[in-house]
């Protein structure tokens, strides 16, 4: 699992707005149980649960390091701004390449986020 140093800046409507350094705000699909702003909150994401996208605002900027195809799966180390290191799978075989910029999204409910004290935020059943 991935997980980014943030905060939520925004959670109202079945939108979460999770914010990280360096990276633009992220919008999570999805709603939590209780609205909340928090200061300090882990986003948690899967490698298999980002949306990718060359569609720049999709989401947050990835650069490509390493594409790696294994049959109907692809494989892609990449890094977020900072040279934060971040693996993302993409079914099919993919035709990103070292160096290309992609753009990440999460899938709907796909997400996880942990408060300060590594306790779980409750989503929305």
């Amino acid at each position: 699992m991935n997980f980014v140093e943030g905060k939520v800046s925004a959670s109202a409507s079945g939108q979460v707005v999770f914010e990280a350094p360096g990276l633009p705000p992220l919008t999570l699909p999805g709603a939590l149980a209780q609205p909340l702003a928090v200061d300090t909150a882990t986003l948690g994401i899967r490698p298999e649960d980002f949306v990718v996208s060359r569609d720049a605002d999709a989401g947050w900027p990835v650069t490509v390091g390493v594409a790696e195809q294994y049959g109907a799966n692809s494989y892609l180390h990449c890094t977020l701004p900072g040279e934060v290191p971040i693996p993302v799978h993409e079914a099919g075989q993919s035709l990103a390449k070292r160096g290309d910029v992609l753009y990440l999204a999460l899938r709907e409910n796909h997400w996880h986020l942990f408060g300060a004290d590594g306790a779980a935020i409750e989503r929305q059943a």
